[in-house]
């Protein structure tokens, strides 16, 4: 631009007008020297990350891919090209100012340049979303490199302290998250147009560039988590090629949590979007899928971090219960044998588990698994930490719970009662109360079987009645 006469104050776009096609071909010369010198500078600032200690929460490097078809930057900046239309060469110009005269580090370093960066992302995202013009394969290559070169960046290891935070409590705002934000939104466009080019996707979104977006999801910001959701959810509804890499790798990531007990933000995003990919499955699931659900979704229950995703886990578990009522028996197997000993916290979130998969199954799928469900229930009832038995003695409030109990009355109730009749001596007066409502219940509904189960408690207050009297 300095070449050109170009200064801060004047759109470099408008230089097209004013010049003949000789002094464009200056112009464009000048922007592939700078542009050649940004694509070096960032080549030492990516070997930089890539060399950045403490950053092992990265997963495996995928393999090799060639370099992307934008590393022709001739070719991806020829303004001369008779294809391309005066909005298109005035996008590519401003895709490549801010990529070099308007980067990140210069918008850090200088914040007067701020506002023309903004200006220029605001004129890229009018036209990606003007579905009029068709998307020039150069300009979707310079909006990846773009966003490789500001946006995908290492990030500090994520400690479990940081990942405690009270609910009163809110996090200063993330001061890249504003300058960074424009690209995130340009980016998901251009996959949300309805023209948009499988290939071409293909082409640019590689291995290599999935798994950086996947490093990204341990970024502390909520608001860009929930933006790179967006993105890689609309990523995996375009392009089908990519589809089993990013089941891969995000399981990937599950695995890592449990096996090495790492501390990770964006779980519950990335949770988020197995829901919807599950939702999508066919039936019968393939075996693929189920491996899914065995050996990387169940396993984080045994997480410390559970409480920060558990409803999205939930959600995910329903799924696969909806798709496949068999597999209801290896889940509740599953949950009991990782069911916390010594975290009533996780207990109670157990508990509210095995409730939601309860109000999704069958009676014919629920007698196959009541016993041991039951068995657990009236464990949790005795428990000493009182969120834990009122969690418990909750189901009683859940109608269809109710209902299920009703239809093996016989066989359910003889295995619950000795401990809600202990519940009655808790010395929490709430959970003495729930006891109380739940045995009422039941001698109303069954009186013949309340009595049958009571009249042992009672002959043995009875003979303790006539002892402390004697």
């Amino acid at each position: 631009y300095r070449n050109a006469s170009v200064t801060s104050d004047e759109h470099p776009t408008s230089m097209i007008g004013k010049c003949d096609l000789g002094e464009l071909r200056l112009l464009t010369l000048s922007i592939e020297f700078r542009f050649l010198e940004c694509t070096h500078t960032t080549g030492l600032r990516e070997d930089r990350h890539s060399a950045t200690p403490g950053n092992s929460s990265k997963l495996p490097a995928a393999p090799e891919d060639p370099e992307p078809p934008e590393a022709d930057i001739k070719a991806v900046l020829d303004l001369t090209d008779s294809d391309l239309t005066a909005k298109e060469r005035e996008c590519l110009v401003n895709l490549h100012a801010c990529c070099s005269e308007y980067s990140l580090i210069s918008v850090e370093k200088q914040p007067d340049k701020t506002e023309v960066r903004f200006k220029m992302l605001d004129d890229i995202k009018d036209f990606i979303d003007d579905e009029e013009k068709n998307l020039h394969e150069r300009i979707f290559a310079m909006v990846v490199r773009l966003f490789r070169c500001d946006v995908i960046r290492p990030l500090p290891p994520v400690t479990a302290e940081g990942l405690e935070l009270d609910e009163d409590e809110t996090k200063p705002m993330d001061p890249i998250w504003p300058i960074i934000f424009p690209l995130y939104r340009i980016f998901t466009r251009i996959f949300e147009r309805p023209d948009f080019n499988v290939e071409l996707g293909k082409k640019y979104v590689t291995e290599k560039f999935i798994i950086s977006i996947l490093d990204l999801f341990n970024v502390e910001n909520t608001m860009e988590r929930e933006a790179l959701r967006n993105l890689l959810h609309r990523i995996y509804a375009k392009i089908l090629a990519r589809r089993p890499y990013i089941r891969k790798q995000m399981n990937f990531v599950f695995y890592r949590i449990v096996q090495d007990m790492e501390s990770m933000n964006g779980i519950s995003e990335l949770l988020e979007i197995n829901v919807s990919i599950i939702s999508g499955f066919n039936v019968p699931l393939r075996n693929e899928h189920r491996n899914s659900l065995l050996h990387a979704l169940l396993p984080l229950f045994k997480s410390f971090q559970l409480p920060s995703f558990y409803p999205q886990l939930v959600c995910c578990v329903a799924q696969f219960i909806d798709k496949d009522p068999s597999l209801t028996e290896i889940i509740v197997a599953r949950l009991l044998k990782y069911w916390p000993k010594t975290c009533s916290q996780k207990e109670v979130i157990f508990l509210t588990t095995i409730e939601q998969i309860m109000d999704i199954i069958d009676p014919d799928v629920f007698a196959k698994v009541q016993m041991p469900i039951f068995q657990r229930i009236a464990n949790c009832i005795v428990s000493p930490h009182f969120q834990v038995a009122e969690r418990a003695l909750g189901f009683w409030y859940n109608d269809y719970f109710v209902e299920l109990l009703q239809q093996n009355q016989a066989v359910l109730m003889p295995i619950v009662f000795p401990s809600i009749y202990e519940a009655k001596t808790h010395w929490n007066k709430t959970i003495v109360a729930l006891a109380y409502n739940v045995l009422k219940v039941f001698g109303e509904t069954n009186s013949e079987l309340y009595n049958s189960l009571v009249k042992p408690y009672r002959v043995i207050e009875g003979v303790r009645n006539l002892e402390l009297g004697q």
